[in-house]
């Protein structure tokens, strides 16, 4: 997997923009979504917390579209840390993993983007999918 990750950030430090940018404009990116939503109607808001970098993607009908910064009218909003927002955009873990791990805060409809998320898990890495932090 090609990494967009700058030399100079941290593990622990969101994307930035160029980073975002970067993976939006991705072929295979826009090609992954339009697969996983399908003819799902949604839009769906990033938003990384403390430093507020932001990001969404929207399908209407045959289409998808991605862009940096706040979507209008979003049917869920993400929200999460920088380290995991770098995991998510990277490949190396995967978006209901991270939901089921409680590193993801979402709002609005869930259920409107539920299948859509079981259709990103084929776009990650399996031994990542295959992690389960234990407790104790």
């Amino acid at each position: 997997m090609v990494s967009h990750a700058s030399k100079d950030a941290r593990p622990d430090d969101g994307p930035t923009l160029i980073e975002i940018e970067q993976l939006l404009a991705s072929p295979a990116v826009t090609r992954q979504l339009a697969e996983a939503i399908g003819h799902l109607a949604v839009t769906v808001q990033y938003r990384v917390e403390p430093d507020g970098a932001a990001w969404w993607w929207s399908s209407r009908g045959d289409s998808t579209a991605t862009g940096v910064g706040s979507a209008e009218h979003p049917d869920v909003v993400v929200t999460c840390d920088g380290r995991t927002a770098r995991r998510l955009l990277s490949g190396d873990l995967d978006v209901s993993r991270a939901f089921l791990l409680g590193q993801l805060r979402v709002e609005g409809d869930l259920g409107s983007v539920l299948p859509q998320v079981s259709g990103e898990r084929r776009t990650r890495r399996t031994a990542v999918d295959a992690q389960v932090p234990k407790d104790g």
